[in-house]
């Protein structure tokens, strides 16, 4: 088989073309590659993260009857340990009319006890006996409110201090 020079000279300037056509797109494509851009403030954030609600801490509040707006002043503290069974201890608030000054009433021990659904059972003890307990629900990081167990009217509203 003969090639002539004109069949060598055109099949060399079709597959050079052909070549040079193929580099230059490849390279096009990679410089015009298509990278979206995200304009700040266009995003939206989905679950927003917050610390489990405790029950460890100092918390301030009332004790009080249903429908009644006379109320007794408590305070528990309640210890960072591990596991759901909390030590701690509670004060009844009042004033001492004489001195004009805050004064503790009543005071003792409290085991608090962590169930499923931030559900909370506060038990107070004076002088290592039993004295109430409440069935309470953690609303949020900062409020503690429940029933008096066999008592419903007796009511308990507590807030996280700081």
């Amino acid at each position: 088989m003969q090639v002539s020079t004109k069949s060598l000279t055109l099949a060399t300037l079709v597959t050079t073309t052909i070549i040079s056509s193929i580099s230059f797109l490849s390279i096009n494509n990679q410089v015009s590659a298509n990278v979206p851009i995200l304009k700040q403030g266009n995003h939206q954030i989905n679950k927003v993260f917050s610390p489990a609600p405790s029950i460890v801490g100092n918390w301030k509040g009332s004790i009080g009857s249903k429908g009644d707006d006379v109320r007794t002043v408590v305070e528990i503290d309640v210890s960072s340990q591990p596991g759901a069974i909390k030590q701690g201890s509670w004060k009844f608030w009042g004033s001492d009319v004489k001195t004009n000054k805050d004064i503790v009433l009543q005071s003792g021990t409290l085991v608090a006890t962590v169930n499923n659904n931030n559900t909370v059972t506060l038990l107070f003890k004076q002088d290592g006996k039993k004295f109430l307990t409440f069935n309470t629900q953690l609303k949020n990081v900062k409020q503690l409110s429940g029933e008096l167990v066999d008592k419903t009217n007796i009511q308990i509203y507590l807030e996280k201090n700081k």
